[in-house]
């Protein structure tokens, strides 16, 4: 009897936050958020350990396996991909535990808890004051339109009042002399 409560004291240290029942019958049962202890004929312990996978999305998608959390057991491999795109938006990147990734799919082990999100972005269908050349879209402001044509009227203008002061000069020295 000592036996089975050391051990499970033992597992309560290792694996921490178990909850550990023992009835009038000496049987024993123990959970966790992640582990549950599964009880044989011999009276030996097995231990199926899960971790959550938690999908989200950004506008513009979904994934398979739909977003939301999902337990899988310890060491199960998840290919999570894009599904469902909303008419206009792509696939721009991945976040999986913060890391930025890239694909049409990720692959997650479940060795531990995961969080993936899915980033949507809209595709422009034409940006404003757009010059198409070439089917390249060649962004131009109005101002860039116009620069040239105010710096020759600029020019112009400094040049002619350069010269009415040049003329003006020229005819007062003749008229002093």
């Amino acid at each position: 009897m000592q036996t089975r409560k050391s051990k499970c004291m033992a597992t309560l240290l290792f694996l921490s936050l178990i909850i550990i029942h023992i009835n009038s019958t000496n049987q024993i049962s123990a959970f966790s958020n992640h582990t549950q202890f599964i009880k044989s004929e011999n009276h030996e312990y097995t231990v199926a350990v899960q971790y959550n996978l938690t999908i989200s999305t950004t506008v513009g998608g979904s994934t398979d396996p739909k977003p939301g959390t999902h337990p899988y057991d310890a060491g199960t491999i998840v290919i999570v991909s894009s599904d469902d795109m909303l008419p206009n938006y792509y696939l721009d990147h991945w976040l999986v535990d913060g890391d930025s990734a890239t694909g049409d799919c990720v692959v997650v082990t479940m060795n531990k808890n995961h969080y993936v999100t899915a980033c949507y972005r809209l595709r422009h269908s034409e940006p404003p004051y757009n010059c198409t050349v070439g089917g390249v879209y060649v962004p131009v402001d109005k101002f860039g339109l116009l620069a040239p044509y105010i710096g020759l009227s600029s020019t112009i203008l400094v040049a002619t009042v350069a010269t009415a002061v040049c003329v003006k000069r020229v005819k007062c020295r003749k008229e002093k002399q």
